[in-house]
C-alpha cells in the first residue's frame, strides 16, 4: 500500500475503532516499517503495535519512563492526600493506567494534577518536601537552577497553573534508546552541553482549566481515579476537555500530534451519555471542537455517536465565537483535506 493521506486515514480509523472496543483489524497489506515514522511523529506508535500484540523495542524504555513518572505520582498522591487534598489526575496519566493496562502510550513529557485554588500552597509545600523544584535546566552548568521569583509570579498571577516542578528522575537510559526518546518530543530529557542526557520528572499542577472555564463543579463531579488515589474527571467532563483542549491546540499553537484523541475515546464505548455530553459542551461553550471532534469518530467509526447528538452540536457551535474548521491537515501532515475523504474509510472499502 502507498503511503498517502488514504493510508493514513485509514490506519488511523483502525486505531479509532480498536479504542473503541470494536477490535483491531489494520490493512492487510500495510508495510508497518514505513508507517513507524509517521505513528512516531503522531505519538500513537505504541497503541499501533500495543493493539497488534506485537513486539516493538521503543515501548520498553517507553515503559521504563512511564513506571518511573507513575512511581512519582502515587508518591505526590499520597502526599497531597496527607495533608487532606484529594488531586484530580488528569490527561495522559489517567487515560494511560484506566484504559492501557498502565502502558505508555509514547512518553508523556509530566504528570498534570488539578486540586482547588484554595490548595495551591499545600500542593507546593508538599512537591517541595518531596524534593521537587520549580525550576529550570542549565545544560552549561548541568544542574536545575530555580526559577526566579519574578517569574514564578508572572506565572501563576491570573493563571490556571502554577509554575511547573521538576525533579531528577533516577533511572539509567543506554545510549541505543536515547533517539526514540528525542523523536517522541518529549520533555522528560534534557542535554548537557557536552550531550550527555538528563532525565526529569516534570509536574504541573493547576488550579483550573482553562480561563473560561469554572473547575469547582468538575473537581465536584470527579470520580475515583485508576489510581486507587486522588480523583479523575467523569467520563463526560473528561471527553468534552480532552476534545476541546486539543482543538484548541491545533489551531492556535499548530498541534500535529494526535495521541489526545486516544485518551478520550475510550469513554465513549457503548452506554456513554451523548446527550448528558452536548448539553454540557454547550453549557461550556465547546460545542465547535466537540462537533468537529464526534463527527470524525462517527465518520471512522459508524454507530459510534448518535446523529441527534452531532446535529445538536452544530446548532449549539453556531453561536460560539471560535470556528477554526475540522483541523484535518493537522492529522495528514498537509493542507487542510475536504471532510468527505473521511466518509470513504469506515473499514468497507477493505
Amino acid at each position: 500500500m502507498r503511503f498517502d493521506d488514504l493510508t493514513k486515514i485509514t490506519v488511523f480509523g483502525a486505531l479509532v475503532r480498536a479504542a473503541l472496543g470494536r477490535g483491531w483489524a489494520p490493512p492487510a497489506d500495510l508495510d508497518p516499517a514505513r508507517l513507524v515514522p509517521w505513528l512516531q511523529a503522531k505519538k500513537i506508535d505504541s497503541l499501533f503495535f500495543l493493539y497488534g500484540s506485537r513486539s516493538y523495542p521503543p515501548q520498553i524504555i517507553y515503559d521504563r519512563i512511564w513506571s518511573a513518572q507513575r512511581a512519582a505520582l502515587l508518591e505526590i498522591l499520597r502526599g497531597l492526600e496527607a495533608e487532606g487534598v484529594s488531586a484530580v489526575v488528569l490527561k495522559g496519566a489517567e487515560a494511560i493506567e484506566r484504559f492501557y493496562g498502565s502502558r505508555a502510550i509514547s512518553v508523556s513529557s509530566d504528570i498534570d494534577l488539578l486540586v482547588p485554588r484554595a490548595a495551591a500552597q499545600i500542593a507546593k509545600r508538599c512537591l517541595f518536601s518531596l524534593g521537587y523544584r520549580q525550576a529550570g535546566f542549565l545544560p552549561e552548568e548541568d544542574r536545575l537552577v530555580d526559577l526566579d521569583i519574578e517569574d514564578i509570579a508572572a506565572t501563576e498571577f491570573g493563571h490556571y497553573e502554577l509554575a511547573p516542578f521538576m525533579k531528577p528522575m533516577g533511572i539509567e537510559v543506554a545510549d541505543a534508546d536515547l533517539p526514540a526518546i528525542r523523536r517522541s518530543g518529549a520533555c522528560v530529557m534534557y542535554e548537557t552541553a557536552q550531550g550527555l542526557p538528563r532525565f526529569f520528572v516534570n509536574v504541573d499542577i493547576h488550579v483550573g482549566l482553562s480561563r473560561d472555564t469554572d473547575p469547582a463543579p468538575l473537581i465536584e463531579r470527579a470520580v475515583p481515579s485508576a489510581f486507587g488515589l486522588g480523583r479523575a474527571l467523569a467520563p463526560v467532563d473528561a471527553a468534552w476537555f480532552t476534545l476541546a483542549r486539543l482543538y484548541a491546540e491545533q489551531a492556535s499553537h499548530a498541534k500535529t500530534t494526535i495521541r489526545d484523541y486516544f485518551y478520550c475515546l475510550p469513554h465513549l464505548r457503548a452506554g456513554f451519555p451523548f446527550d448528558l455530553l452536548a448539553e454540557r459542551a454547550a453549557a461550556e461553550g465547546v460545542a465547535v471542537p466537540l462537533y468537529y471532534g464526534l463527527s470524525l469518530f462517527e465518520a471512522l467509526a459508524p454507530g459510534t455517536v448518535p446523529a441527534s447528538v452531532i446535529e445538536a452540536l452544530g446548532l449549539a457551535g453556531r453561536r460560539e465565537r471560535r470556528d477554526y474548521g475540522w483541523q484535518l491537515g493537522r492529522i495528514l501532515d498537509g493542507p487542510e483535506p475536504p471532510p468527505h475523504l473521511l466518509t470513504r474509510h469506515d473499514g468497507s472499502h477493505r
